[in-house]
């Protein structure tokens, strides 16, 4: 599905949400093709609890601004397996 999503394509967290709830989507829209409204608030919830692992000061700001894909590559980077 995280495939199938457009927005989900490109989405560095696709592989934590995998585009969100099938059976929600399916209800509310009829489709299964679709993201649901939850997608901006699950994004900022991935990124601020994988900063907070990393040991990565943060600033709420910052994750809706112009260092989101920083911090978004670092928080990526820190889940990884070493």
């Amino acid at each position: 599905r995280r495939e199938r999503v457009a927005e989900c394509r490109q989405c560095s967290w696709r592989n934590f949400c995998q585009g969100g709830c099938l059976a929600f989507m399916g209800h509310l829209s009829g489709s299964f093709d679709k993201n649901d409204e939850f997608c901006e608030l699950r994004r900022n919830m991935y990124r601020r609890h994988a900063l907070e692992k990393a040991g990565i000061s943060w600033n709420p700001n910052d994750l809706l601004g112009q260092n989101q894909e920083e911090h978004t590559g670092n928080a990526i980077a820190a889940t990884q397996p070493k």
